[in-house]
């Protein structure tokens, strides 16, 4: 599919400066839109509206508010690589650091006790990852 891979390096305080010029760049080549994978945190979807809106950009939002649960399943079913680089440390203990996203991690994590994957503010699990492989079709 020949996608390029656009990624900027900066930190908490120059993100939305650093984030808003990769947009620019991307809108002089053609790109109207942007999709991005936040599927509850509504502060950051409004924050990622309110940038867009301001760069004339449209946000595309596939994920949002489906069921996590079954978009788990589905990411590991469809064969998809990717292994947790960050938890939140409140709901998991750090051996979930560094666990591949497979049907072993699927069985546990939706066994853990205080853990509800239906987005609740008060019960994030904070889970962020990182995706080695995925099949495009």
């Amino acid at each position: 599919m020949n996608i390029p891979i656009v990624q900027q390096a900066t930190d908490f305080t120059g993100y939305e400066s650093c984030f808003k010029a990769v947009i620019a760049d991307l809108k002089k080549e053609g790109v109207t839109a942007g999709v991005f994978g936040d599927i509850y945190l509504v502060e950051h979807r409004k924050w990622i509206e309110r940038v867009c809106k301001e760069l004339d950009m449209d946000p595309i939002f596939p994920l949002w508010e489906n069921d996590t649960k079954a978009l788990l399943k589905e990411f590991i079913e469809e064969g998809f690589k990717a292994f947790t680089v960050a938890i939140n440390t409140h709901k998991l203990d750090k051996n979930w650091i560094g666990r591949e996203l497979d049907r072993s991690f699927f069985n546990d994590i939706t066994t853990v006790e205080d853990i509800d994957l239906v987005p609740k503010m008060e019960s994030i699990i904070l889970l962020f990852m990182m995706v080695l492989f995925f099949p495009i079709r």
